[in-house]
């Protein structure tokens, strides 16, 4: 009865026909052993009879397993291979971007940031924020005014620059990711836990990091949100929607496609020669050549979006300071401004987007991040040398009461340092290498894609 399921499986492979003549051979002896097991001579056939078994055994679970795994390993990818090239080909952008597998390791050494390094830049974001908001609810008005400072100068100047040209700065300065990790630490005990299980929709993919983007934009440019107090309760209420969406997707699910600071940060740093590996907590970075996260890691049309109305801030906050656009436009009031501005970068997230269709999403956002680089640091690098220094008058008097702690409260910002050739020419330089950088990263993505052999047009 053991020998009969032996000599079924093997019947489904020709090269295996042999196989039944040394089982039944085999099954024989076995059958005489037991009916002669009180005689001791049976005994070495006992012992022969398991040997030719073992080799039998091997080849037929062999061939059983391969052709049972194979085709479920098959038919599994068919069937999910399937549905995406039936439906729209909105979602296949999210997936098709990158040239590279991820998990190919990136060239460079890895090194590990200090612990008192990472929690002494988590202390600084944080007494930021709370500076911020102190001062928008007991401060008054006085040109020591914090939020501006930070929010403006510091946070869409300065970590903008720090991103790209050297590493990956907010990763331990982002404030909204302290306070979540505060309250979890705080709940943990009580036995109470943050949930932060729910799926991402992977058609949302980052947009809503696009809609804030639009936002944060809209504030700066049309907005005329320029008081510290109201720039304070803004920070205030985007801190609840953040916590809220840590709360509710996670936090690392929310921070790469919900909060728009480490989007945004995050997309600039991938031209920087430094990027984290891993973990946030675990303090890790590694050491890679200038752009290559540009043209390695995913790219998508969300994010593409994001990229865009970087680039269409930058243009429309020069282009509207000209005197050709007051000559047509006049001064217009904040509404109508606060569409054409709207409309403008609208339109600039759909070109680029249209065109990464055609290049590319890899092509194009390894090639537009540079762009966007040389602007910011053409158009603002005075604006954070001149204006940065008003942190000077800001910390005399901390909270707008009036006081002179250190005797700076009547200094004033001065560009005396800077002459306007020196200027000139780094704005010059920052535009062009941009640029220069952008059509050579682009073009190299672009070269990426034809050897893998996909049609680029």
């Amino acid at each position: 009865v053991e020998a009969a399921p032996e000599e079924e499986s093997p019947v489904e492979e020709p090269a295996e026909e042999t196989a039944p003549e040394p089982e039944m051979e085999a099954a024989s002896p076995s059958a005489e052993a037991t009916e002669d097991k009180p005689e001791p001579e049976p005994e070495p056939e006992v012992e022969a009879a398991p040997q030719p078994e073992p080799e039998e055994e091997a080849p037929v679970e062999e061939p059983a397993e391969e052709p049972v795994e194979e085709p479920a390993a098959e038919a599994a990818p068919e069937a999910e291979a399937a549905p995406p090239s039936a439906e729209a080909a909105e979602d296949k952008p999210e997936e098709a971007p990158a040239p590279a597998p991820a998990p190919e390791p990136e060239p460079g050494r890895v090194r590990t940031i200090w612990r008192p390094v990472r929690w002494l830049l988590r202390l600084i974001g944080l007494l930021a924020w709370a500076w911020v908001v102190a001062q928008a609810i007991a401060g008054g008005t006085s040109d020591a005014e914090i939020g501006p400072v930070i929010l403006w100068v510091y946070g869409w100047v300065g970590l903008a620059m720090v991103s790209a040209l050297l590493g990956p700065a907010w990763a331990w300065l982002d404030p909204f990711s302290t306070i979540y990790d505060l309250i979890a630490a705080i709940m943990r005990p009580t036995g109470l836990h943050l949930p932060g299980r729910a799926p991402w929709n992977r058609r949302v993919q980052a947009w809503p990091a696009v809609a804030f983007m639009a936002f944060y934009v809209w504030l700066e440019l049309s907005g005329n949100v320029e008081s510290g107090r109201e720039l304070g309760f803004v920070l205030l209420g985007y801190t609840l929607i953040s916590l809220v969406g840590m709360a509710c997707y996670g936090k690392h699910r929310w921070r790469t496609h919900g909060e728009v600071f480490s989007v945004w940060f995050g997309l600039l740093g991938r031209l920087a020669p430094y990027g984290v590996l891993g973990r946030r907590r675990d303090g890790l970075v590694q050491r890679r050549p200038y752009g290559h996260a540009l043209t390695h890691e995913p790219w998508s049309a969300s994010l593409l979006a994001v990229v865009a109305i970087g680039v269409g801030s930058v243009i429309w906050d020069g282009v509207s300071q000209t005197q050709t656009f007051y000559d047509v436009v006049g001064e217009p009031h904040r509404i109508i401004d606060s569409a054409l501005l709207l409309g403008f970068l609208g339109f600039m997230a759909a070109l680029v987007v249209g065109v990464g269709r055609k290049v590319g999403y890899v092509a194009m956002g390894a090639g537009l991040v540079p762009v966007a680089v040389g602007y910011i640091v053409a158009h603002y690098l005075t604006y954070l040398l001149v204006d940065g220094q008003r942190i000077v008058v800001a910390i005399s008097d901390p909270f707008q009461q009036g006081w002179d702690l250190f005797g700076t409260v009547r200094y004033e910002p001065t560009d005396e340092f800077l002459s306007a050739s020196v200027v000139w020419t780094m704005q010059v330089i920052a535009v062009v290498f941009g640029h220069v950088v952008g059509a050579w990263l682009g073009h190299a993505a672009v070269r990426q894609r034809r050897r893998e052999g996909e049609n680029v047009s």
